[in-house]
């Protein structure tokens, strides 16, 4: 019998195995990287849909708000706010704060700012007659809704209801009750605030700012007999300027979408960069563009009386949307004729005269005691009266309670950079939006560079809201 000595592999078979098994496993680990390079630009990308998102959807509720129980001509604003308190310096503790302090809205080599002002809806009455402070059955009673006890030219004092906050710099509307006389304010006092326990509501005296040439400062005519009869109220205008702020303190540079609302919220007197709110990460650009109805006026058959293209139709290509045309840049600002240097006041007093006021006219009350500048809320037919040859005055010109619908544009990139490997041209270039050309490596715009925009996968999204609002005729009182 023979027996066979058991013997192990050679170093050929072991070679070869070692080689199968290599080439196996460069295999996997190949589909594993394709399978992570896939998930980590799959997850770069649903997370800049996500803040893409937050950013447009804050927007949206906003210009979807703007003029809501104020003056159209207020809703948006192009020169007026300049991130300051009222009378007060620009801070420099409040960064991204130039284009604002400069009254510069469009921009082609940086993102845009778009700022929108409403009445807070966050009021009801009980619904019985007159407001004398507290409620007895809380019926349909929600806050931000005073009452006006008294007032002078420099403070009002209000029945202000338990939980209730006021911050210096909130604009107040100040209302009588006979529906045609009212005014805006701005608080000067420190951060007010009630207690949130208890039912009974506390008399509150507020200093004011003193009027400055802005809208909603205008509190001179607080002596007015109405103001201090009990029956007054006074609601909170909300003032949202949406921006992009770089961070670039930390190792990876960041740009967000931020929210400043003019109010001093963390009570040190000034406004900075404490003061505010974050909507959405890694939002690099918000360009914004204005429709007006020009473009129907061009197109009826008969034009109203007086009509003159050239003097009525100021976008550079005359197509009734400002902010959208690169060739012109920030030339397609629009702006209020507040500003007697704008070049809509020439239209505004076109239409002034139109309809048989004099130039330069102002808004009135009922005792005739000038206010704002024509048109008001009051005395006007709506905006949206644009019935064939039959259009209101004020739709001729290029005025902001005229805006029929804006158009905003975002773009939001991963947080993280692709591998060099892994990036692609279109990586490295910022799309073109609205009036903004496109951003290369080569030619990155300082305020994007300072971001090293190089690299990131990125969202662009564009999204139209009308202002239903903006048509409103009178003030409401409820």
């Amino acid at each position: 019998m023979i027996r066979r000595v058991p013997r192990g592999f050679t170093l050929l078979e072991i070679l070869i195995s070692a080689a199968i098994t290599l080439v196996a496993v460069a295999a996997a680990m190949g589909v594993l990287t394709t399978q992570n390079r896939t998930f980590t630009r799959q997850n770069d990308q649903g997370q800049a849909v996500a803040q893409a998102e937050l950013a447009a959807d804050a927007i949206e509720r906003a210009v979807r708000m703007a003029g809501t129980g104020i003056d159209p001509q207020m809703a948006f604003d192009f020169d007026s706010y300049k991130c300051a308190l009222p009378g007060g310096a620009l801070d420099p503790g409040l960064t991204e704060s130039n284009n604002c302090n400069n009254l510069v809205r469009d921009a082609v080599d940086a993102p845009d700012e778009l700022i929108v002002s409403y009445r807070d809806p966050a009021y009801a009455t009980t619904g019985t007659p007159g407001y004398t402070g507290c409620p007895t059955n809380g019926t349909g009673y929600i806050g931000r809704l005073w009452g006006v006890r008294s007032a002078t030219a420099s403070s009002v004092t209000l029945a202000m209801k338990p939980g209730d906050i006021i911050y210096r710099g909130q604009v107040l509307q100040i209302a009588c009750d006979d529906g045609v006389t009212y005014l805006y304010a701005t608080v000067s006092d420190a951060k007010t605030s009630m207690a949130a326990t208890g039912t009974a509501c506390t008399d509150k005296t507020l200093n004011l700012y003193g009027a400055q040439n802005e809208p909603f400062n205008r509190p001179a005519n607080l002596t007015a007999a109405c103001f201090s009869n009990g029956n007054a109220r006074a609601y909170a205008v909300k003032r949202q300027r949406f921006f992009i702020h770089r961070e670039t303190t930390g190792p990876i540079p960041h740009s967000y979408l931020m929210l400043d609302q003019g109010l001093d919220l963390d009570n040190d007197g000034a406004l900075t960069d404490l003061d505010l709110l974050p909507i959405a990460a890694d939002i690099e650009d918000l360009q914004v563009s204005y429709a007006l109805d020009q473009v129907g006026i061009l197109g009826l058959a008969t034009k109203p009386t007086g009509w003159d293209t050239a003097t009525y139709v100021k976008d550079s290509d005359a197509n009734g949307i400002w902010g959208d045309d690169p060739a012109k840049g920030s030339a397609e600002q629009l702006s209020s004729p507040l500003n007697a240097g704008n070049p809509a006041t020439a239209q505004f007093n076109a239409a002034n005269s139109a309809l048989g006021y004099g130039t330069g006219q102002k808004c009135t009350n009922a005792a005739g005691t000038a206010f704002y500048q024509y048109p008001c809320i009051l005395g006007t037919l709506p905006v949206e009266d644009s019935k064939a040859n039959s259009i209101h005055a004020y739709r001729w010109t290029s005025w902001p309670g005229n805006i029929s619908t804006v158009q905003i544009g975002l773009v939001a990139r991963a947080p993280v950079q692709q591998a060099l490997e892994d990036r692609t041209n279109e990586e490295n270039v910022i799309p073109a939006l609205l009036n903004r050309p496109a951003q290369g490596p080569a030619t990155y715009a300082t305020f994007y560079n300072a971001t090293n925009p190089a690299g990131h996968k990125r969202i662009t999204v564009r999204t139209s809201v009308r202002p239903a609002n903006m048509a409103i005729q009178s003030l409401f009182w409820n």
